[in-house]
């Protein structure tokens, strides 16, 4: 199976990529940071998870999609980091589509239930979502959940 993995160079991404070649795939890994792996069946894709056309030409031949591509640090830039959470996730899910790639795993957070203080002890997927509306963060996961939902 040949795995696309956003966000490669990232904290996750570095750790997703040997465990895959470990089982025995190829990885495709994407990021705009160079990384490298010392694998015959790692090929590198330098790009920004805001470009859809470089997006949908890493996704070429592809089975799998993990997407781990996502900002984690806060930023006075919210369109930017908008554009790079949610938009970088429609680019993903439109490649897919396009290729017909159905596998996806993508890294979420409890953050797009929102830290509220009368959640329930134990929340459940089918629990709604309340993003923190003053947390970019919450509130792009929980978006990019309904872009998932959606697909």
């Amino acid at each position: 199976m040949r795995v696309l993995v956003t966000g490669a160079s990232g904290d996750f991404g570095s750790c997703i990529v040997p465990e895959v070649i470990g089982r025995g795939h190829e990885v495709v890994g994407l990021s705009r940071r160079r990384h490298s792996f010392p694998s015959p069946r790692y090929r590198h894709v330098s790009t920004d998870i805001r470009d859809a056309a470089a997006v949908a030409g890493a996704m070429s031949g592809v089975d799998a999609v993990i997407h781990l591509a996502w900002t984690t640090h806060p930023s006075h830039e919210l369109e930017a980091t908008r554009a790079i959470d949610v938009g970088g996730t429609a680019a993903v899910l439109d490649a897919m589509q396009r290729e017909g790639v159905s596998r996806l795993i993508s890294a979420s957070s409890v953050m797009a239930y929102g830290a509220n203080a009368d959640n329930p002890p134990r929340l459940v997927e089918s629990d709604p979502l309340l993003p923190s509306r003053l947390q970019a963060y919450s509130v792009h996961k929980a978006e990019v959940e309904g872009l998932i939902s959606a697909a």
